[in-house]
């Protein structure tokens, strides 16, 4: 039979598990920033060269972005009016009641309430009044001054803006979002954020594979935000790889900066692996080929001698 585990090794070594997870997250954090921070230099220099009037979106573009921007927009929209009106008619009803206690009259002062009903009844006591009470339907309406409306409403419009954002941020599929956000250079048609934006993540990307020395680090992606970004940078070289099959078929030279415009409906996906065993065959050939030739050169070298 084997030894029981200790608990005490065991909780050491779940907690060493958690540490280690949470500096995973934290680097995976550290390298999101960097990758942000490349991204909005590189927009406030669009916007400070061209102008963010001159950027002239796709439709395809136009669509996915309006649909991420509008995501949980609606629920708390919803939610900040619907907080709104409730606010505002529990408000007028809590002070309608409190102002229709104030106007009740004490106890003591009702006739006959403290005994002496046949004194008040007396028809020898004469009328306090000669003229009857006014008839009235009910209390008269309640006059809220006017500084205690605007206070009302600000302190009204404030918590249902509250409601309103967090209700947002709580039906936000932050998930989808970057998923979604990731899949733009697929799109058909030109695409502006990837033309603009795939020399910078990948750029980062490479650099972070040449500080870790191996690109084996994006296969166990913790981060939401650094997997869409890895993902992203994915789909931008699937990008470029059909871009270039196209600018062969046409007779263009894929070498020149020159992008395509991708027919309906995008870049496919289904021959993206063919397409990259391709490239990695004809990159490792010519390495090949070089290396043989290096070979041979340092071969002929030491017969001279």
């Amino acid at each position: 039979m084997s030894a029981p585990e200790d608990p005490n090794s065991q909780r050491r070594e779940e907690a060493r598990m958690v540490k280690s997870q949470k500096e995973k997250l934290r680097q995976e954090g550290l390298i999101v920033e960097s990758v942000l921070s490349s991204l909005q230099r590189k927009l406030d220099n669009i916007r400070m060269t061209r102008g963010a009037s001159s950027v002239k979106l796709e439709a395809a573009e136009k669509e996915i972005l309006l649909k991420l921007n509008n995501s949980g927009l609606l629920p708390g929209a919803a939610a900040g009016i619907l907080s709104f009106v409730l606010l505002r008619r529990v408000r007028r009803i809590v002070l309608q009641r409190r102002f229709q206690a104030s106007l009740k009259p004490p106890s003591n002062n009702i006739p006959g309430a403290n005994g002496n009903s046949h004194v008040q009844n007396s028809p020898f006591q004469a009328p306090s009044s000669s003229f009857p009470p006014p008839i009235s339907n009910g209390p008269p309406p309640l006059q809220e001054p006017l500084v205690l409306k605007v206070l009302g409403l600000i302190l009204d419009g404030t918590v249902s803006f509250a409601v309103a954002v967090m209700a947002s941020v709580q039906f936000t599929d932050m998930k989808m979002i970057l998923q979604e956000f990731s899949r733009i250079p697929l799109l058909q048609g030109h695409s502006v954020v990837a033309e603009e934006f795939c020399p910078v993540v990948l750029e980062e990307l490479q650099r972070l594979d040449r500080d870790m020395k191996s690109s084996d680090w994006k296969k166990d992606v913790q981060s939401l935000y650094l997997k869409a970004i890895v993902d992203f940078g994915k789909h931008c070289e699937q990008r470029r790889v059909y871009e270039n099959r196209l600018q062969q078929e046409q007779g263009l030279d894929p070498e020149k900066p020159f992008h395509m415009s991708i027919p309906a409906p995008g870049v496919p996906q289904d021959d993206w692996e063919d397409n990259n065993s391709t490239l990695t065959d004809s990159n490792s050939e010519w390495m090949n080929e070089d290396t043989s030739w290096a070979d041979d050169l340092t071969r002929d070298q030491g017969d001279d001698k």
